[in-house]
């Protein structure tokens, strides 16, 4: 069985086949998934990249030191600085952008305060 990705852009879910390629437009809500049981690779290419190799960096570095939840998130105060830092690279496809500026910069100071970097090595 060959691997397939699942993809929602815009609310409309569909699966990517392998081999499929696909561009996404800037600032187009999407997320995507591994659809079936079998491991599954996919080439993401950003342009322009920005600090996105940053973004992922810290993110598996988290995941390495275990403080990610079972999903794969961060916590939400350690989400909110790495969020904070790479918005214009990355957002969440909800709630909206501005939305999450806001609740960012409100959480921010906490999570400093705490001990939290915005950049996980």
């Amino acid at each position: 069985m060959r691997a397939k990705d699942g993809l929602r852009l815009e609310e409309v879910e569909t699966i990517v086949e392998a081999g499929q390629r696909l561009v996404i437009p800037p600032r187009t809500a999407h997320s995507f998934w591994n659809a079936d049981d079998a491991p599954a690779r996919t080439h993401v290419r950003y342009e322009p990249a920005g600090r996105f190799e940053e973004f992922v960096e810290s993110i598996y570095a988290l995941a390495r030191d275990g403080k990610l939840n079972a999903k794969g998130r961060p916590k939400l105060l350690q989400g909110a600085l790495t969020g904070r830092k790479h918005i214009d690279d990355i957002a969440l496809a909800r709630p909206p952008v501005v939305v999450q500026r806001l609740l960012y910069a409100l959480l921010a100071p906490l999570a400093r305060a705490r001990g939290y970097r915005d950049r996980y090595p």
